[in-house]
This record gives structure tokens, C-alpha cells and sequence, in this order.
């Protein structure tokens, strides 16, 4: 891993003074990190390419103005989740299920019964999972399907660690007596 020459903080002092060279060294660092972290919760490629776009024009557009009280790093990312989390709210829809009807399409070689039978014990961890509080699940994606720490959540979200600890916990918790329940219940 290459060590980053050039501090945040000068490229945001070369940002505020019209730097471009200065934006393009700060998407250069940050563009395809901050995807990923938006794809955790919109599951769309294309936009959440588009809503980091956005972040980086917002951050251009108000360069002269703009005032970090964190770490430059801490607030793109928790730009990135509000930005993700408004468009939630605003399409009103549930993330993940775009990803298997998508898959779902890509594979048209059926396997029969385990084929099905897969299909829909994953469609209920999503379902389940996607009844556990927004918080925990964000939480619990993070570190489960993006393998992020416990440390970079706490970070990236403006909690404590021990925050993050306790609702992966519980929500471990919630999935077990979840799986246990139907172990009992099947067939």
C-alpha cells in the first residue's frame, strides 16, 4: 500500500484556494472507498457512482465556505451515508433486493430444487436482516458483507466503538434465535 504523499489538509487548503488539481487528487483517494462504502446501503453501482459524484461537487461548489470539524476522511464518508440514506428514505424502497433479482436474470441455467431451495433461504437472511433497526443493519453490513472493523464503523458512522460492539451483538443475537426458531419449525 503506497503512502499518500500528500496530507488531506493541504489538499483541502488547496481546494478552498481553486486548486482543481487538489479535487482531483481527493477523488483519486476517495472516490472508489467511498463507493463502496455507499454501495453498504443503496446496493446500486451507478448511484452511488452518481451520489459520490455529488458529494465531491457539493464539496467544489462550496470550497470557500465549507468547515470540517473532523478528520476530512470522516467527513466524506458520513457525507456519503447521509447523502445514501436520504435517497433511501426518498424512494422508499428496501436495499439488496435489485441485487438478487439481478443475479436471478444472470444465471439462467436452473438447478432445480436446491437452486430454489437457496434462493429463498437467502431471500429470508436479507428479509431477516432487513428487519433488524437501521442502525444495527447498517452496522451489521458493514462488517459482515463490507468486512469492515469495528473501529472504521465507529469511525465512519460518528459512534463509539462500544456502540458498535453492543449492536452486532444484538443483532448476532436476533439472527441465532432467528435460525434456531426455524431449524425447529422446519419440516
Amino acid at each position: 500500500m503506497r503512502k499518500e504523499s500528500i496530507s488531506d489538509e493541504s489538499l483541502l487548503s488547496r481546494l478552498r484556494k481553486d486548486d482543481q488539481q487538489a479535487l482531483a487528487s481527493l477523488m483519486d483517494r476517495y472516490f472508489e472507498p467511498l463507493c463502496a462504502y455507499g454501495h453498504v446501503l443503496l446496493h446500486d453501482w451507478a448511484q452511488v457512482e452518481e451520489l459520490v459524484a455529488d458529494v465531491f461537487f457539493s464539496i467544489w461548489s462550496k470550497r470557500e465556505e465549507l468547515e470540517i470539524h473532523t478528520s476530512l476522511k470522516s467527513y466524506l464518508f458520513v457525507s456519503v451515508k447521509n447523502k445514501a440514506l436520504q435517497q433511501l428514505r426518498k424512494e422508499s424502497r428496501m436495499p439488496f433486493q435489485d441485487i438478487d433479482s439481478a443475479a436471478d436474470d444472470a444465471d439462467s441455467e436452473p438447478n432445480g430444487l436446491e437452486r430454489l431451495i437457496l434462493q429463498e433461504l437467502n431471500q429470508d437472511i436479507i428479509d431477516l436482516v432487513h428487519t433488524l433497526p437501521e442502525k444495527r443493519r447498517i452496522i451489521f453490513e458493514l462488517n459482515r458483507f463490507e468486512s469492515f472493523t469495528y473501529k472504521e464503523i465507529a469511525e465512519l458512522l460518528q459512534i463509539s466503538e462500544k456502540t458498535v460492539v453492543n449492536q452486532m451483538s444484538l443483532a448476532i443475537k436476533y439472527l441465532r434465535q432467528y435460525a434456531r426458531a426455524g431449524a425447529h419449525n422446519s419440516y
